[in-house]
Formats: structure tokens, sequence, C-alpha cells
């Protein structure tokens, strides 16, 4: 699509892509900000993938975002992400538990990285 060309007289030209996310975005998860549709914003973490952790008979790869520190319905609002850090790949868990217990590392990790 065409861009507004200011690539191009800083002297590096860019080809500006009209690409779905999901074609892009790699599988993991990330720290990111959350826009939510009332304009406050959030942090929060975001896992791409297939969630090899719960087997199913047919594997399709989702996106999914966790607000912290917040609750209500996110139901039918568009939100708006900003990527901020990959924190890791996703990878398949022994047990909940055990995926459970990495949540909880991420949470802390992203609460680091966004104070």
């Amino acid at each position: 699509m065409r861009g507004r060309g200011v690539g191009r007289r800083l002297g590096f030209p860019t080809a500006n892509l009209d690409v779905e996310e999901d074609k892009i975005l790699p599988n993991g998860v990330f720290v990111v900000s959350v826009r939510l549709s009332t304009g406050v914003e959030r942090r929060g973490l975001l896992n791409v993938g297939f969630r090899p952790t719960f087997r199913a008979s047919r594997p399709h790869r989702s996106t999914e975002v966790h607000v912290l520190d917040f609750s209500g319905d996110l139901t039918g609002q568009r939100l708006r992400l900003g990527f901020i850090k990959k924190l890791r790949d996703e990878k398949k868990f022994p047990s909940v538990k055990a995926l459970v217990h990495q949540m909880t590392l991420d949470e802390s990790a992203a609460r680091k990285i966004l104070p």
C-alpha cells in the first residue's frame, strides 16, 4: 500500500505492507501494552500459538491476551496491543501445574518490564 514516503526521504525506502497479524506474528509469549476500548491502557501478556499443553484433536493457532490487574468482561471489545518484548517461545509443559507456575514467572517478568 502507498505510504507517505518518509523512508525514501530519509534514504531508507520502505515497502508498506498491509498484512494480517496472524500471518507475521511468531508463536510465543509476549509482554504487551493493552489499550481497552474505553481508552484505558493496561499491561498484559499475549500468547500466540497452539497451546500444546492442552492436547486437541484438531489444534488451531490462537491468540490470547491476559490483561494484568483487570477484572471484567472484554467480550466484544476492541483491544489495541503494543508489543514490548518476547519473553519466550511456546512450549509444552508436563502438567497444567507446571504451566501455571511458568505463567506466574511470566507475569512477574512482565511486571518488571512494564512498571
